[in-house]
């Protein structure tokens, strides 16, 4: 560059004084003169060195991964909206449900067994379960959804505008609990069920869940407040129903858990479950401490319905061991859970219950009459039952003044059902316990496919019974009312 000062009126003093408006400076570019400095003297100028030969393929191979990682992962995929869950490992199930206890802990009383590993598997769903910091089914803020598959249509909102991102939807509440179903919607259909929290919450969280490329998600601009993750849906159903059938809140005629009832209070229970479902154990039983259980990692739970939990993973099953002693002893049954033999399992779900034969005289003070008729015989039978320490169902055949009862001592789990064999006859009668009337209905299948179907009867506002006769050739089950 050749700089051409054209006008300056600079003071040359000590101090420059301040340009004035016609003080302009040009400048000129002209294109350089490689020859204006004459030939180049001195040292020469160093090349630059040559890159090492190893860095190159370093370079090709680093660009390969990035191209690699970048074709899996797929950043431009990732809704930057939604907060993807991790999916919950299903592992392989490695234990059968057949467990006894290899300590004696008496009689079993009572079997309950699923239909196989696969019979345990709750249906493939997508979804997650949120809770406030040591929440419980029963206690606390907690919100759970839910997404099944399905092929079907999105439906739209009806004319009332129940709706729910745009799709039909349909709203319950119970005391506390509330539920929203929706759907079908972007091929699936939704449920959200929460506790402690309005309609208005329930909705706006169902309005934030979503499904991205299989897993469960949510809105990062959601507010979860004090809720956090707990595991996912796939685990709650497992444990949901594990807990319903320690419970016997679950339908005896579909059950989808393994449960033995000892005499000496005990329950041994398991199901098939994800590798995430001892968190969610804690969540349905209550919060325990931790202890160490055939060397895996588990909970001692206190559970005022229940007693003391012990529960663990293992074998690719969530196992229980439960009932109302101390600490100790239900830790000692559950290091003695272990696969059975398959003479043990059949003495385990062989006939349940003791049949007690006593003579009394029947009069106002013999329980509460839950069924009564004729038998095939022609002989008047009346079944009773008496709730206190013990509870006991009775059922008396012959006189009404003097008759042999044979009774049984139900579990105070209910539903529950039992069959009583009359003493000194062949005749078969079936006794069902129940929370309330409206729940549960006793039906009775002949052999000719007649079907019979009882009501409970109202003991108090916590228990409702029936008997019923049961035919030669018949079967029977517990059903729900709303079926």
């Amino acid at each position: 560059l050749q700089f051409r000062q054209t006008r300056q009126t600079w003071d040359t003093g000590s101090m420059r004084q301040p340009q004035g408006t016609d003080d302009l400076i040009e400048i000129e570019f002209l294109a350089p003169d490689p020859g204006a400095f004459g030939d180049r003297v001195g040292p020469a100028r160093h090349d630059r060195r040559p890159l090492p030969r190893w860095l190159s393929p370093v370079v090709l191979l680093t660009a390969a991964a990035l191209v690699a990682t970048a074709a899996v992962w797929q950043p431009w995929q990732h809704d930057p909206k939604l907060r993807t869950l991790a999916a919950p490992t299903r592992q392989n199930i490695t234990l059968d449900n057949e467990l006894v206890f290899g300590q004696s802990a008496g009689r079993v009383t009572t079997a309950t067994r699923a239909a196989g590993p696969d019979g345990e598997r709750p249906a493939d769903i997508v979804g997650h379960l949120f809770a406030t910091p040591n929440g419980t089914y029963d206690s606390r803020r907690w919100a759970l959804f839910e997404a099944r598959a399905t092929s079907a249509a999105d439906s739209t909102a009806t004319s009332d505008g129940t709706e729910v991102n745009g799709a039909a939807a349909e709203f319950s509440h119970v005391r506390v609990r509330n539920k929203v179903t929706w759907g079908p919607f972007g091929g699936w259909n939704w449920r959200v069920d929460s506790n402690l929290m309005s309609q208005p919450e329930t909705k706006a969280f169902a309005e934030s869940v979503a499904v991205a490329e299989d897993l469960a998600a949510i809105a990062t601009g959601y507010d979860l407040g004090d809720l956090q993750p707990v595991g996912s849906a796939q685990a709650f159903e497992s444990v949901f129903m594990l807990s319903r059938e320690l419970l016997g809140t679950e339908n005896p005629s579909n059950p989808h858990a393994t449960v033995l009832q000892y005499e000496n209070g005990a329950q041994l229970g398991s199901v098939a479950a994800p590798d995430d479902s001892l968190p969610i154990a804690e969540f349905m039983f209550g919060h325990g401490i931790p202890v160490t259980i055939h060397g895996l990692p588990g909970r001692l739970i206190q559970s005022h319905d229940l007693g003391a939990v012990a529960t663990w993973m293992e074998g690719g099953r969530l196992i229980a061991v439960t009932g109302h002693m101390a600490d100790e002893e239900v830790l000692s049954l559950a290091a003695a859970v272990r696969p059975a033999t398959p003479q043990e399992w059949a003495d385990a779900v062989g006939p349940t219950f003791e049949t007690v034969t006593r003579t009394v005289t029947l009069g106002s003070g013999s329980g509460v009459s839950i069924g009564s008729g004729t038998t095939p015989e022609g002989e008047q039978w009346r079944a009773t039952i008496t709730f206190g320490n013990p509870t006991f169902a009775c059922v008396y055949v012959g006189s009404l003044d003097t008759a042999a009862g044979s009774c049984v001592f139900p579990t105070l789990l209910t539903p529950a059902s039992h069959v009583v064999n009359s003493a000194g006859s062949e005749d078969q009668f079936v006794i069902a316990v129940a929370p309330s009337p409206d729940l549960v209905l006793l039906s009775i299948t002949d052999a000719n496919g007649g079907v019979t179907v009882y009501s409970a009867v109202a003991i108090d506002d916590a228990n409702a019974a029936i008997a019923a006769l049961l035919p030669v050739g018949a079967t029977y089950e517990l059903i729900h009312a709303e079926r």
